[in-house]
């Protein structure tokens, strides 16, 4: 069983919609499974704000409550935390736009939840698919 993820921003941008992921998201909190993201990630969805709302057909106040429920369950890491892994991360990333995740999942030893092709594709950076979420919790629901 996963004991930690990062979850990169397109996670947390799904979150926003009518999909599975705010129910996974759930439901591994429920499960003690500790979820961690970069600081920087709440600005980055700010940022987005219009995009979501428009997206996921939410007005501010939604969007408010959706983010602030999001990281009632999700931790926020400053960069000073894992500062010490981004050099290693810059090496391994595919995308410069994931150093700060691959740095946090090298400092953590946990899997990046990610939606990102290239990310999943790197086998020098642990990451996990939705897909491979799903069927973990649903083992884990048959071995209960």
């Amino acid at each position: 069983m996963i004991r930690c993820l990062i979850l990169d921003t397109n996670v947390l941008f799904s979150f926003f919609g009518k999909t599975s992921t705010r129910e996974l998201i759930y439901e591994l909190y429920e499960m003690g499974v500790n979820m961690y993201t970069p600081r920087f990630a709440r600005d980055e969805l700010e940022k987005l704000r219009d995009i979501i709302k428009k997206k996921a057909k939410i007005n501010d106040s939604e969007f408010e409550l959706i983010i602030t429920h999001m990281f009632s369950m999700i931790t926020e890491v400053p960069l000073i935390i894992y500062a010490d892994k981004v050099e290693e991360a810059k090496k391994i990333s595919p995308d410069p736009d994931d150093v700060d995740f691959v740095a946090l999942a090298l400092k953590y030893n946990c899997k990046i939840w990610t939606l990102d092709k290239a990310l999943l594709s790197e086998d020098r950076i642990p990451t996990i698919a939705t897909g491979d979420i799903l069927s973990m919790l649903q083992e884990a629901q048959g071995n209960a």
